[in-house]
């Protein structure tokens, strides 16, 4: 999966390059959407390779935003301020994911596997 995260992080710099900051976050959010809808199906079909592709697609499009969001902060801060700002930006995921957990063993608690995958999804389409 880190192979395809590394991997992604190419591809969606030259997705970046060729199309737009809003063609190339949104098809990040949607892949990821889709990709996080249709992962408790993998669970159906009881195979570990089908869940190894998910994961690793998973992996592959997350990177995307790694890619994404310092690029677009350079271009709308300029490059002597985008480190800066850009620094105070990446602190909100490390945030977000002790919170998140949190917040995900209840909602996991209360509306099964597929609810929370379902709630995800939801808010990667907001």
């Amino acid at each position: 999966a880190s192979v395809f995260n590394a991997f992604g992080r190419i591809v969606w710099g030259q997705v970046l390059d060729k199309t737009s900051f809003k063609t190339s976050f949104i098809a990040v959010c949607a892949l990821l959407t889709g990709l996080i809808l249709t992962f408790i199906t993998t669970q159906s079909f009881n195979s570990k390779l089908l869940y190894f592709m998910w994961v690793s697609a998973i992996f592959f499009s997350f990177s995307g935003i790694f890619v994404i969001f310092p690029t677009a902060t350079a271009q709308v801060f300029g490059k002597t301020n985008a480190g800066t700002i850009y620094g105070l930006l990446f602190t909100a995921p490390a945030l977000s994911s002790l919170i998140g957990a949190l917040l995900f063993q209840i909602i996991q608690h209360e509306l099964g596997w597929f609810g929370s995958f379902f709630m995800v999804a939801v808010l990667t389409v907001l």
